[in-house]
């Protein structure tokens, strides 16, 4: 049998209500988890399949009805255009975390530094990071087995060699000042939050923290105080409209405040204190 993009644009059209979204993951499905050469689609060429493949389309199909993100599905995200295997037990992988990677080469950031990447999930910061320069000195830490488990995968697949796991709740196990930089990107979503309604995929543990989305960011704050270096900085991404009580939890734990990063939206998305 053959297909074509005509006929699956219009499976997912009559299949997904025409999903500019279900598409563009069909078209990623069939490139990277099933090998087709989806340059002949685009050029309106038909390409032979065999029936495996017609099952796993069927599969793909099934999967987005039940409203799965394409990541998943795929089994990859793209995180600082490097691709990260990702499923159901990390967090897919946002834009405006990039944002965290692009600091350290704004500010010249580079040589024999150690870095923490607390909560990595997928690991797609600190990996990203040991790309920017193999002299960095990174430890990734998750509380969990399962997340640090696809960090681990991705450490292989991306053959880092400066990058030590451990699990760890934050930076409970780290010797005390001797940090140069902390990144994180913590749960800070609260309980109720309506957007969680998107979210449902995603495992609960990285997205809702409690005392209104701010306790994981106290806590990692409380440690930062005691690992970092003197003059050593910490980089949170945290909420939108959290910019204001994150600095008075960076005070609260005697750390300085300086420079916010905003997002594409215009939103301060992340904070950076020093001790």
């Amino acid at each position: 049998m053959y297909i074509n993009l005509k006929s699956l644009k219009e499976d997912v059209s009559k299949r997904l209500r025409g999903s500019d979204d279900a598409f563009n993951g069909l078209m990623h499905f069939l490139k990277y988890k099933l090998n087709l050469d989806t340059r002949k689609l685009y050029m309106n060429e038909s390409v032979p399949v065999d029936n495996f493949v017609l099952n796993q389309i069927e599969s793909f199909f099934k999967l987005k009805k039940d409203n799965i993100p394409n990541d998943y599905i795929i089994g990859s995200s793209s995180f600082y255009g490097r691709e990260f295997f990702v499923d159901n037990r990390v967090l897919i992988p946002r834009p405006e975390t990039e944002l965290m990677v692009n600091y350290f080469i704004e500010e010249n950031i580079f040589g024999n530094k150690v870095i923490l990447d607390a909560g990595t999930g997928s690991g797609c910061i600190g990996i990203s990071l040991a790309y920017i320069d193999n002299n960095f000195d990174i430890f990734i830490s998750d509380k969990f087995m399962d997340p640090l488990s696809v960090a681990v995968s991705n450490i292989k697949k991306h053959k880092c060699h400066n990058i030590t796991p451990i699990q760890m709740s934050w930076g409970s196990a780290i010797k005390e000042n001797s940090v140069d930089y902390i990144v994180c990107n913590p749960p800070y979503i609260k309980k109720h939050d309506p957007h969680l309604n998107d979210l449902k995929h995603e495992p609960i543990t990285a997205l809702i923290a409690e005392k209104n989305g701010l306790n994981d960011i106290d806590l990692i704050c409380k440690d930062a105080y005691l690992i970092l270096k003197d003059g050593g900085k910490i980089v949170m991404e945290h909420g939108y409209d959290q910019a204001d009580e994150v600095n008075n939890i960076f005070c609260n734990n005697l750390l300085k405040p300086e420079n916010t990063i905003t997002d594409y939206h215009g939103h301060v998305r992340i904070s950076i204190a020093s001790k």
